[in-house]
């Protein structure tokens, strides 16, 4: 038999167990008796509000206690046996005794069987995989793999999350059946398209993963009657341009009424920058020239894997990395931000009052308050007191994307091509554009689709002269 070290290949540790007594006809023991604080325990009341005493929380008097049964035990642990393929962590075997010399010989009588049979200790290991212990491990590999972002990491932690709260997603992936899937799937439908997309996704990736280790043999999702995603029964929320009239109210509205988010909001109505885009600019970013000058698009708000904002090395997307002419209009507004600007430790254009960055939903709200004041996108609600009195709410339906979708719309609508249009708002492809446009001079349905297609079509002839002609 081999010969095992203490702290190379195990370690033992004492521990104390106590458990209440079922009936006791015994006399208050000695220690608490003479207790004078006994409002720190509760009088006694639990063994939880017992350990709030350093006195009896250190106690190992059993022929004196008369509440528990105190029992001293030793536990041995064999260190250095692997980490789980699948889920990564670190294989483990313990065994117990009443005296440390107990521990020690029962851990001996099995690591002979722990060793020879470490395959089949991961194969028990490998059953109790859970559809969220494989999907926690996959993000984990592809955010250490660069494959996603931080960001996208917390999102997806985040649907895991979620998932996680029902019990088929705890249990080993070998015994959820495809029914326990569709079910919740169907559920589900009560959220929109987006939150469905993201359980979908997650679902299907854990199931992919489970099948390439061959922790089950058949995959829902890719069979011969595979699982779909399902459509939401809500009406798909849909981000609109503001009309002319619209912007024409928020600007009379801004120059009329001071508030600290002005600028920001502005900014993105005259650039078409991404409000992270707009949160992250700094004044290095910025160059000036002989007309208004430019600002170079480098990075973006992002949030870590904890979910704190951080500025992101890179944009949002690759495409993302471009120079947007100022107007005269956007310069004006830059240079006035730039007035207002507070040194912070980030260096950042904008930021809170105690240095800290801007939270994207902290902008969204104030456009809300300040859009409902311009009379812009109102909506009222009705909401019962608790007094039994109903009252009439009003909000706005409007986000700060649209300041984006506005932009876009009032440039196709001044006949700015669309090639230059798809890289100032940093599009990599040409059906990014299209959704980012809101032209007012169509109506909708058969007859708005026919005229996007004739921009593509239109867009694509475009392409392929100027490809002839460098040829």
């Amino acid at each position: 038999m081999k010969k095992l070290i203490e702290g190379r290949d195990y370690s033992v540790n004492k521990f104390v167990t106590k458990d209440k007594r079922i009936s006791s006809n015994r006399n208050i023991c000695p220690t608490c008796k003479d207790c004078s604080h006994k409002k720190l325990c509760s009088n006694r009341a639990t063994l939880y509000t017992m350990k709030k005493c350093d006195k009896c929380r250190e106690c190992l008097d059993n022929d004196n206690c008369d509440k528990y049964y105190i029992y001293v035990r030793y536990k041995a642990e064999i260190l250095n046996l692997g980490h789980n393929e699948i889920t990564g962590e670190q294989i483990r075997k313990q065994f117990s005794g009443k005296t440390k010399e107990e521990a020690v010989q029962n851990l001996y009588k099995a690591y002979d069987e722990v060793i020879n049979n470490k395959s089949k200790e991961k194969e028990t290991k490998i059953i109790e995989v859970s559809i969220v212990s494989i999907a926690t491990s996959l993000e984990e590999k592809k955010l250490k793999k660069g494959l996603i972002k931080s960001n996208g990491y917390k999102t997806n932690a985040d649907t895991i999350n979620r998932i996680g709260k029902n019990k088929f997603a705890n249990i080993p992936i070998q015994n959820v059946t495809k029914k326990q899937i569709e079910d919740f799937l169907e559920e589900e439908r009560k959220n929109f398209n987006s939150t469905i997309g993201k359980d979908f996704r997650i679902l299907k990736g854990a199931y992919k993963e489970a099948h390439r280790k061959g922790l089950i043999k058949e995959n829902y999702f890719d069979s011969d009657d595979p699982i779909e995603k399902p459509k939401s029964h809500k009406q798909e929320k849909k981000v609109v341009a503001l009309t002319a009239k619209e912007q024409y109210l928020l600007e009379r509205y801004i120059n009329e009424n001071y508030s600290k988010y002005n600028n920001i909001l502005l900014l993105c109505l005259y650039t078409g920058m991404r409000i992270g885009e707009v949160l992250s600019l700094s004044p290095d970013a910025i160059t000036y020239d002989s007309k208004n000058g430019t600002i170079n698009i480098t990075r973006t708000l992002t949030r870590d894997k904890n979910g704190k904002v951080i500025i992101g090395d890179v944009p949002k997307t690759k495409n993302g990395i471009r120079r947007v002419d100022l107007r005269e209009n956007s310069k004006r507004v830059l240079d006035n931000a730039l007035k207002d600007m507070k040194p912070n430790p980030y260096n950042v254009i904008f930021a809170q009052e105690n240095g800290e960055l801007y939270k994207e939903s902290i902008i969204n709200n104030a456009f809300k308050r300040i859009a409902k004041n311009a009379g812009i996108k109102v909506i009222t609600t009705k909401k019962k007191k608790k007094n039994g009195k109903t009252v009439n709410l009003k909000s706005s339906t409007v986000n700060t994307h649209m300041l984006r979708h506005t932009f876009a719309t009032r440039c196709i609508e001044a006949g700015v091509p669309l090639h230059i249009l798809q890289k100032v708002l940093g599009h990599s492809k040409f059906k990014q554009l299209l959704i980012h446009t809101e032209i007012s001079t169509i109506t909708s349905g058969k007859k708005k689709w026919k005229s996007m297609m004739n921009i593509w079509q239109k867009y694509t002839i475009h392409l392929r002269k100027n490809a002839k002609n460098k040829i």
